[in-house]
C-alpha cells in the first residue's frame, strides 16, 4: 500500500512460491474483470458538477491506473489520491491533509464516505464530516437517501 513495490516487482515471487511461471498479463485481467460499482458510479455522476468528487483509497497503484483508464475516472474524480503514490495510508492522518491540499477545501467542508469505520474516525478526527457506506451489502439506493439528507439535494433514484 505504501508504493514501495508493485505487482509486477512482487509477480516473480509469487510465481517461485506457486511453483509455476503466470503470466503477468493475467493479474491485467483481473483487475479489468473488477466490476464496477454501477449505482454508486451513478451516484457520483449525479453529484458531479454539484460537488467536487476525489477518491482516496489504498489500493495498489498498477491496480488504480488500469481501473482510472478503463472507466475514465479522472474525468468524474478530481483528485484521486493513491496510497502507494504518496507513502501513506487512510489510516495515517497525513493521506486526508494530502488530499485536502490538492482539492484546496478545508476538513469542514468536506464529507468522506468509506467502508471502513477506522479509517471514518481518522477522517473525523481531521475534522470532516464522515458517512459509513457497507460495501457488502452495497446499498446504493441507502447511501442516495443518506447524501441526500445530509447535503439536501435531491438525487434521481
Amino acid at each position: 500500500m505504501l508504493g514501495r513495490v508493485s505487482h509486477a516487482d512482487i509477480w516473480p515471487e509469487v510465481c517461485r512460491e506457486l511453483g509455476r511461471e503466470i503470466d503477468y498479463r493475467l493479474l491485467d485481467a483481473a483487475f479489468r474483470s473488477t466490476p464496477m460499482n454501477a449505482g454508486v458510479l451513478n451516484l457520483a455522476r449525479q453529484l458531479h458538477g454539484r460537488y467536487r468528487l476525489g477518491i482516496i483509497t489504498d489500493n495498489k497503484r498498477d491496480r488504480m491506473d488500469c481501473l482510472r483508464a478503463l472507466h475514465g475516472l479522472d474525468a468524474l474524480f478530481d483528485p484521486i489520491v493513491v496510497s502507494a503514490e504518496i507513502g501513506l495510508v487512510k489510516t495515517d492522518g497525513g493521506m486526508f491533509e494530502h488530499a485536502l491540499r490538492l482539492i484546496g477545501l478545508g476538513a469542514a467542508q468536506c464529507l468522506f464516505i468509506d467502508n471502513s469505520r477506522r479509517n471514518l474516525e481518522t477522517a473525523a478526527a481531521w475534522g470532516m464530516a464522515t458517512l459509513f457506506h457497507d460495501d457488502e451489502r452495497n446499498d446504493a439506493q441507502a447511501l442516495r437517501g443518506a447524501l441526500t439528507r445530509r447535503l439536501g439535494i435531491s438525487l434521481a433514484g
